[in-house]
């Protein structure tokens, strides 16, 4: 300590002495004066109230008897002894700190110490001094803990609501809760403090809180003393003695009130100030947020479950439609009867999409009537025949039925039943794509089973003379022959249902395209027959402008209704090509639907080229349809792949059959978005030769 710092008249030893007293009981600070051996020279009252001690025996006892009256006060008592042996060792230190003593409530003091020097520069004594800045660091802690707070972000709101009730529980030394209103219930969603953790309670009763208060003055309300005010001294927790209290209400952005933030304790003598209301306000404001938050992440939740509970009845829907047309598909392979057919399709679509009852009726072939079979929940499957379509509604009585028509075989009409006994399925976009697949397949069913009749019937015929040749074949062909003759029949059939479309427009062009058609029902038979007798392919000098002409006038009705412009380049003197021309017109009217259905959706152009090329007539059908992957194109012509979900996959399979057999070659180079081109490569008949 400097010499020159204090300036002082030279006084008698007895003025110095009540000098000194007058600046003991002056000054805020609590004061102690020590000897170098640690001994109490003198204290004053403000250093009694401080550490709450009575000052004339602080005055009387030896050193470790003071420090033993004091230590029930100090937090860390180790950290404090090891600090005065450093201080009292360096007699010239001086040292200015802050230190907490576990007082109730707890007080934090401003700790300075520094030698007492006698006339010649040598410490003769040591000073100490003590002021309480409790409300300052409360203010400084205050501001700490908002900062902290502001700082603190986390996912879950939940974290950060009880950082902030354990913040305030800390910081007050009280217990701090967190608590929503739910009814007449306050629920508490976050708690801290020994007396309400040790309790485990969760929620109290409106009536019986002080935050029933808070939530009517809808602001900030302070208690200071419940014991001292009638219509507190009766709540529950008052009773408990917890008697100060101060809560603020939780709002939202709309202005509603959800719940409050308070502590309460049992410190009524310590008074509770604005700076209090305005650190718990701004601490309520944050939890008001994270609870809207929280509100937000949660409505956000629950939309997002109905979404994927929605979508998993979805999934269970589609599934059990799978399911039910894949036991369906497998009834094609059977020996059933149409009959038989139709009871084992009703029982197995029973409780599809939501029906419970599904109908399936055909008409008789003989034209008197419908039969078909009923499958019921209570009554299981049975047959009905009705004498017209007027009685299928009636059949399914206190219902709400769909009755959908089936595409089946010309001359042939059918029905597709649904019905609920209950309240309908809820329609979607879903529910209407499920029932078109079911009535897609229930048509191909049937119509697959027909056919199938129809063949037996012409097996059954052919059998006399050539049971041999069927017996030594049917093994490597009835799967392709099925399949790829169902194929071509609803490609005829899907023609001759386009041109009908057009017979009020004009009935002689339309009568002329049906014949046609038929026509290529003759060209059918004479496949099947190529499919029982593959070597016997009739051989001759074929036209290909005609065959073109013929095919482009048999699938001009479905053209029409798809929006596609032909485009015909004919090489002017194309020779003639060595083939069967029944083969290659079934080849090219399959090159071209396929074109046309590739260009369905938006319509399009339909390029057909003709050229002399390299010793081969070669033939070019390309349309401007989405075009096809690298993938899909180098398995084009494998049996059984087909891009379209109505395809068997066997048209293309049967187009490189036929042109393999005229000696020649098909291939298809195709671009996503650019559309596909196939190439069909012919030898010229007997001389023929580029002109």
């Amino acid at each position: 300590m400097q010499q020159d710092d204090i300036a002082i008249r030279e006084l008698l030893e007895e003025d110095t002495s009540s000098i000194l007293k007058a600046i003991l009981r002056a000054t805020d600070h609590g004061v102690m004066l020590t000897g170098l051996d640690h001994t109490t020279l003198a204290v004053n009252r403000r250093f009694g109230e401080i550490f709450e001690v009575d000052i004339h025996e602080v005055v009387r006892l030896d050193a470790m008897a003071v420090r033993e009256k004091v230590r029930r006060l100090i937090p860390d008592l180790q950290a404090w002894s090891e600090n005065l042996k450093e201080v009292y060792k360096d007699r010239l230190r001086s040292q200015e700190d802050e230190i907490m003593l576990a007082t109730q409530p707890t007080k934090w003091i401003r700790r300075y110490t520094g030698p007492v020097l006698g006339p010649t520069g040598a410490p003769t004594a040591r000073l100490w001094t003590f002021l309480d800045v409790t409300n300052a660091v409360r203010l400084r802690r205050m501001r700490e803990i908002l900062a902290d707070l502001s700082a603190f972000l986390d996912p879950d709101p939940r974290e950060v609501y009880k950082r902030v009730v354990e913040g305030v529980s800390s910081f007050y030394g009280s217990n701090a809760i967190l608590s929503i209103l739910n009814g007449h219930t306050m629920e508490f969603h976050e708690v801290a403090g020994k007396e309400i953790v040790a309790s485990g309670v969760r929620e109290n009763v409106l009536e019986e809180s002080y935050c029933q208060f808070a939530l009517i003055a809808s602001g900030p309300l302070v208690i200071q003393d419940a014991s001292r005010e009638a219509k507190f001294v009766g709540l529950l927790p008052a009773r408990f003695g917890l008697t100060r209290y101060l809560g603020v209400p939780l709002k939202l952005s709309d202005g509603s009130q959800i719940g409050t933030l308070c502590f309460m304790d049992s410190y009524s003598d310590i008074a509770i100030d604005e700076e209090d209301v305005r650190f718990m306000s701004l601490l309520a404001m944050r939890v008001s947020a994270e609870k809207e938050r929280e509100r937000a992440i949660l409505e956000r939740e629950a939309a997002q479950r109905l979404v994927v509970e929605s979508q998993a009845r979805d999934l269970e829907s589609t599934r059990h439609v799978l399911s039910a047309m894949n036991q369906a598909f497998a009834l094609v392979g059977t020996q059933d009867d149409l009959n038989q057919t139709i009871a084992s399709q009703t029982s197995i679509l029973r409780g599809a999409v939501g029906y419970d009852q599904v109908g399936i009726f055909c008409s008789v072939s003989d034209g008197t009537g419908l039969f078909g079979h009923v499958a019921t929940e209570s009554l299981g499957t049975q047959a009905s025949f009705l004498d017209s379509s007027a009685e299928l509604r009636d059949l399914f009585k206190p219902v709400r039925s769909l009755v959908i028509p089936l595409k089946l075989l010309p001359g042939r009409a059918g029905f597709l039943v649904l019905a609920a006994s209950g309240t309908s399925p809820e329609i979607s976009s879903l529910h209407e794509a499920h029932i078109e697949a079911i009535t897609e397949q229930v048509s191909l069913l049937l119509s697959a089973r027909m056919l199938q009749a129809e063949l037996d019937r012409t097996d059954q015929e052919l059998a006399a003379t050539q049971s041999r040749l069927i017996q030594t074949e049917k093994l490597s062909v009835v799967g392709t022959l099925a399949a790829s003759t169902a194929h071509d029949i609803k490609n005829i059939l899907s023609s001759i249902s386009v041109e009908l479309g057009f017979v009020e427009e004009d009935p002689h062009r339309t009568l002329a395209s049906v014949r046609a058609h038929m026509d290529r029902f003759t060209i059918l038979a004479h496949r099947l027959l190529s499919y029982s007798k593959p070597r016997m392919v009739a051989m001759g000098a074929v036209d290909l402008h005609e065959v073109i002409q013929r095919v482009l006038a048999l699938t001009s009705g479905h053209i029409r209704v798809t929006n596609v412009d032909v485009v015909l380049e004919e090489s002017p003197s194309l020779p003639k090509v060595a083939g069967d021309p029944h083969q290659l017109d079934h080849m090219f009217v399959n090159l071209v639907l396929n074109a046309v259905q590739a260009m369905h959706a938006h319509g399009g152009t339909l390029t057909v080229r003709t050229v002399y090329r390299g010793g081969h007539v070669e033939v070019e059908i390309q349309d401007s349809g989405q075009g096809m992957t690298p993938e899909t194109l180098q398995r084009l012509f494998e049996p059984f792949l087909s891009t379209r979900t109505d395809g068997f996959g066997l048209g293309l399979f049967s187009c490189r059959r036929i042109v393999e057999e005229q000696g020649g070659s098909i291939s298809a180079s195709s671009e996503p978005g650019k559309g596909t081109q196939f190439t069909v490569k012919l030898k010229p008949a007997g001389g023929d030769h580029e002109p």
